[in-house]
């Protein structure tokens, strides 16, 4: 099961914070790679300015094994799992609304069951790919939509959320662009991004929050949303640490060598959304 964590926070910006390969069989949803993904579910990730927390929701591409991935949202719903299915075409929503998927022995829809959140990936992945290409401010800030990538991710990851693009195809006598593949490119990760923004916009509404919505987000759930890249952290450049080091330990002759080394934050701010996509 390919997974990643990724955070969101004000302006629009978005935190890559892990991306991982769960080895192991998917045709039990309590045991092999289920059980590694429950554990990873379960993670708690601190922030900068204080306060922890987990993932808020937990989608799972449902497009495969089907049937598994059902048994695992059922058991974690509670936890924030979520059964979600990419759905072609431009005019899509984010996410569209749940439809009930567990029925009873008079074949009517259980309530509380198992609901499946089609997801709009094709205006989502243009999305994705118009926020990959935004640059940092001439002032050293960020632009709306920016994404942030924590520092040792695999070379992988990159190649795989790049790893489609635009093509032309006839379709009911008509020529339409539509994604695909690269030849030769695995693209589980960027399912997993194109479903976590997806969530976290159609279910979660937080590219709508302003910055007193934000600041009461932080307050209802005791997390801290500090600035994003004031301190060294999992998003600072390795180089930009060791010149921060070192102009400590040649300004500060009094503290006798640099000061103590802060531990990396996990999040750097807003809230997470993870996903597991199956190979």
């Amino acid at each position: 099961i390919y997974v990643h964590v990724k955070a969101y926070g004000p302006g629009g910006q978005s935190y890559v914070v892990d991306a991982d390969f769960l080895e192991g069989d998917t045709t039990d949803h309590r045991s092999g790679a289920f059980a590694k993904l429950e554990e990873y579910q379960r993670r708690i990730y601190k922030f900068e300015a204080g306060g922890s927390a987990s993932a808020l929701r937990f989608p799972i591409d449902a497009g495969f094994r089907t049937h598994v991935v059902y048994g695992y949202v059922r058991d974690h719903q509670q936890m924030g799992a979520m059964a979600v299915k990419g759905e072609d075409g431009w005019n899509k929503p984010s996410l569209g609304a749940p439809r009930a998927q567990d029925v009873n022995l008079d074949g009517k829809r259980i309530r509380k069951g198992v609901q499946l959140y089609n997801a709009g990936t094709w205006p989502m992945k243009g999305v994705h790919y118009s926020n990959l290409r935004k640059d940092m401010l001439d002032d050293g800030g960020f632009p709306f939509g920016y994404v942030h990538f924590t520092w040792g991710l695999p070379v992988e990851y990159f190649k795989q959320i790049t790893g489609e693009y635009l093509a032309e195809e006839t379709y009911l006598g008509r020529i339409r662009r539509v994604w695909k593949p690269i030849p030769g490119k695995e693209n589980h990760w960027l399912d997993c991004t194109v479903y976590s923004d997806a969530v976290a916009d159609g279910h979660l509404g937080l590219n709508t929050l302003d910055d007193d919505d934000w600041q009461a987000l932080a307050a209802e759930y005791g997390v801290g949303l500090g600035s994003v890249m004031a301190d060294e952290g999992l998003f600072t450049p390795p180089s930009v640490r060791m010149a921060k080091a070192k102009a400590a330990v040649s300004s500060d002759v009094d503290t006798n060598g640099a000061e103590d080394e802060k531990d990396d934050q996990p999040v750097r701010a807003g809230f997470t959304s993870s996903h597991g996509d199956l190979s």
